[in-house]
Formats: C-alpha cells, sequence, structure tokens
C-alpha cells in the first residue's frame, strides 16, 4: 500500500470496497515464483473472536540484501456480534538511488543524493452490517526535508438489494517519492459505483447482478485526465453462467477555458460457461473500438475495431485436463492485421502429497 497507494481502476463493474485493515505479511515462495533474496520475518501476536480485543500482532521484516526494514502493529476490536473496528499501523526504511535531472520528464523534479527514507502508513476500518469505512494515510519522508502526506478513503452503504461504493483518493503533493523509485504527482481520484443483486423466478431460479462503476483520476499539475466508465450484467443459473461487461474511456482536457471531452476507446466482452458434468466448456469474446487519425471522413478509416474470441474445456477430478483455442486480429481502414491463433493445454495431477503439473502454448501470427 506504501508503494502503490492510488486506487487503480478495476474493469469489474461489481467492485466493492476494501473492509479490513491488514499488517505486513510474509509468505514463502511458491515453485512458480522467481527466486526470492535471503529475508528474515518475526511475528507475534494472538486472536480470539469471544473478547473485545479480538485480534493483536505486532511484526519485523528484514531484507539485508535490499537494506529494507518494515514492522507492523495491528488491533481489532469486536463491538458487538456484527460490529468491529480495526487499526493498522506500518512503518518502512528503504533506500533510495541518486536522481538528476535526465532521470525524470519534468525538470520541476527536484535533484538529490542516494539515501534512505522513512514513511509510515495508517489503516483504520469499521465494519457494519449496511455500511463500511477503510481509511488509509500514508507519510513519507521527503528527500528535500518535511513529510508529504496521501489519504484515501473507501465507503460502502447497503440498501436492499442495491450496494453503493464511494473511493476517494488525494495526494496534495507534486513529486512524491515513493518506495519502488517512482514518483507520485498531485492528483485527485473519485470512484464511485452501484451494483444490485436480485433473483428472477422462472422454472429455475436466475440469479441477476449488474453494475455500473465510474473513475476519474484529476491530474492536478496536468491537463488531461482520464474518465471511465464501467457497466455489466450477470446472469447465474444452475450450471450455467453468461457476463456482459462494457468499459468506455475518455479523456477530459483542461488546457482551453472551456473542458473538453475526447472519446478513447469502447471495450464490450461477452462470455457464457456450462457445466456438463465433470467437463466445464466456456466461450468469451472481446471486442475493442479505439479512434485513430481521421482520413477520408467515413467511420472505417476513423476507428481502429479488434476482435478476440477464445474457447476452453476442462474437466475431470483425479486429473484435471485444459484445452484452450483464441483468435485475435484488428481491422483498419477497412484491412484485416494483426492476425494471431494461440493454442494451449494443461494437465494437473495429484496423487497423494505430490502434485504434478503440465502446461503448453503455441502462438501463430498470420
Amino acid at each position: 500500500m506504501l508503494k502503490a497507494p492510488e486506487p487503480a481502476f478495476s474493469f469489474s463493474p461489481f467492485y466493492s470496497t476494501k473492509t479490513s485493515v491488514q499488517p505486513v505479511t510474509a509468505t514463502l515462495s511458491s515453485y512458480s515464483s522467481f527466486p526470492q533474496n535471503m529475508s528474515y520475518f518475526i511475528q507475534a501476536g494472538y486472536s480470539n473472536t469471544k473478547k473485545t480485543v479480538s485480534a493483536a500482532n505486532v511484526n519485523c521484516w528484514y531484507d539485508p540484501e535490499s537494506e529494507i526494514v518494515t514492522g507492523s502493529g495491528l488491533l481489532q476490536f469486536k463491538l458487538s456480534k456484527k460490529v468491529s473496528l480495526g487499526f493498522s499501523t506500518a512503518a518502512g526504511v528503504v533506500p533510495y538511488l541518486d536522481k538528476d535531472f535526465n532521470s525524470w520528464f519534468n525538470s520541476g523534479a527536484a535533484f538529490f543524493h542516494g539515501g534512505t527514507m522513512c514513511c509510515f502508513g495508517n489503516q483504520f476500518a469499521l465494519n457494519s452490517p449496511n455500511y463500511k469505512l477503510w481509511l488509509f494515510t500514508g507519510l513519507y519522508q521527503n528527500q528535500s526535508g518535511g513529510i508529504k502526506t496521501v489519504y484515501r478513503l473507501e465507503n460502502m452503504l447497503k440498501a436492499g438489494a442495491f450496494n453503493f461504493t464511494l473511493t476517494v483518493f488525494f495526494n496534495p503533493s507534486d513529486y512524491l517519492y515513493l518506495p519502488g523509485d517512482s514518483f507520485l504527482n498531485k492528483k485527485l481520484v473519485l470512484r464511485s459505483g452501484v451494483k444490485h443483486n436480485g433473483i428472477l423466478k422462472l422454472r429455475l431460479p436466475v440469479i441477476v447482478k449488474s453494475g455500473i462503476n465510474g473513475y476519474a483520476r484529476f491530474n492536478l499539475s496536468q491537463t488531461e485526465h482520464p474518465l471511465k466508465l464501467a457497466a455489466g450484467l450477470q446472469l447465474t443459473a444452475p450450471l450455467t453462467t453468461i457476463n456482459l461487461r462494457t468499459l468506455s474511456s475518455f479523456t477530459l482536457s483542461s488546457a482551453a477555458q472551456s473542458l473538453d471531452i475526447t472519446f478513447t476507446s469502447q471495450k464490450i466482452t461477452a462470455s457464457c460457461s456450462r457445466h456438463f458434468g465433470e467437463v466445464k466448456g466456456s466461450i468469451n469474446g472481446d471486442w475493442t473500438f479505439s479512434p485513430v487519425a481521421l482520413g477520408s471522413g467515413n467511420l472505417s478509416n476513423s476507428i481502429s475495431f479488434t476482435q478476440k474470441y477464445s474457447a476452453a474445456v476442462s474437466g475431470g477430478q483425479n486429473m484435471k485436463c485444459m484445452v484452450t483455442a483464441s483468435w485475435s486480429h484488428t481491422v483498419q481502414a477497412g484491412k484485416i492485421t494483426d492476425k494471431s491463433l494461440t493454442f494451449g493445454g494443461g494437465v494437473q495431477s495429484k496423487e497423494g502429497w505430490l502434485n504434478l503439473t503440465g502446461k503448453v502454448s503455441v502462438k501463430l501470427e498470420m
């Protein structure tokens, strides 16, 4: 969270807010992950859901090769059977490298020598049946002196079959240096949405989920701001699930005296999955429309159209098998380009304590 405090937009129109605070955690690497540096982690705490203080822990993590030290503490309070409060704080000491003007596109970024910086993250969460609140405050040591802060607030209100969400993120400082050697400019991010869950009583019950999710990032030190709007519908019946989603992207320009909104892209996604006993089949389709430089003024010259189709079959109990195939191409100025065909498959077998997995994929450019 300290490395990436800004909320990213989710294509899912059924976005849900965060509901709990989290401490620093450590996990062992798996067979599919890259080799990790030798590091050390220690934690102490307790958990008892019957007590008012239902959970508490403190921990510390040290990576000598990266010269990173972090630690965190957590307290969880149970106010009633359905209401809880959570607090978490984390602190880190991380190294950073020299920065000069050639390493950042904007010459307004400050020059500084390498060293170490401290950062702190505080979380607060309130959970109740009809309302949830999650607050994050990040504090970062500034290389030129002082402390810079960021704020993130997430809310969820439940009213009957409707869920309303609102997320606000604010960074009041330009060129905020984050752990991981990245900068964050001054910005205000707003994300809001509503989703509805219902049931159609047909011959078989059908669960209907619908939602809409809006996102706006106002770059307060720049003149262009991205806007996104996602909507979706999901139908779930016994053995069958159908999804339909759409994502509209725009750019808001504040360079002129009046605001100007430009269409960026439109993406439509449809999918259907069906269970046939132990076998599951699925079909997916993606269609993306993007504007290009205007030609003669007709639609075929001004819109780029990308299509992707895929199908998959999987099933089995002791040995699970999967076969996939996909096709994609782009239509621009009436011509089909970037054609590709992909085939894939995999097998997973479990015999006692032994797990065996094999995968293969082939892509053909045409």
